[in-house]
Order: C-alpha cells, then sequence, then structure tokens
C-alpha cells in the first residue's frame, strides 16, 4: 500500500519494527522518484512511540494541511 500511495504522489511516512523491510520499501519507494521517510519503531514500546512521533512531526510539515494516517497490522 505505501507504494501504492507514493506512486499516486503521496509523501509516505513508514513505521515498521522490522527494520530491514522498511528500509527495503523506502528504497523501492525511492527509486521510482517517490517521497517517503522510514522509521523503526517498536509499537510496544509507548516512550518510543511518542518519541519517533515527535521526529515525524517534523516531516508533516512538508505535507502541508492534508494527510492520511494509515495503520496496516499484518
Amino acid at each position: 500500500m505505501a507504494i501504492a500511495l507514493a506512486r499516486q504522489g503521496c509523501i509516505v511516512i513508514l513505521w515498521d519494527v522490522d527494520e530491514a523491510s522498511n528500509l527495503e520499501t523506502l528504497k523501492l519507494i525511492k527509486s521510482e522518484e517517490g517521497k517517503a521517510y522510514a522509521y523503526t519503531v517498536d509499537l510496544s514500546a509507548t516512550e518510543v512511540i511518542y518519541s519517533t512521533a515527535d521526529k515525524v512531526s517534523y516531516n508533516l510539515i512538508s505535507c502541508g494541511d492534508k494527510f492520511m494516517f494509515v495503520y496496516l497490522q499484518i
């Protein structure tokens, strides 16, 4: 889904506990001239989630006032 959204011109912010998978998705998006940011996040650690959210908020500034969060659990 992240790659499909990037192909439509969306700026994609990737969160995943699996760093290798996350970086591979980032690489695929960027190879097609898409814009994305990847964060490795342990979703079982509340402090890590909040800390990463602070970092992500900086990236969201470049998105303007329209953005969407999509949560996929596989």
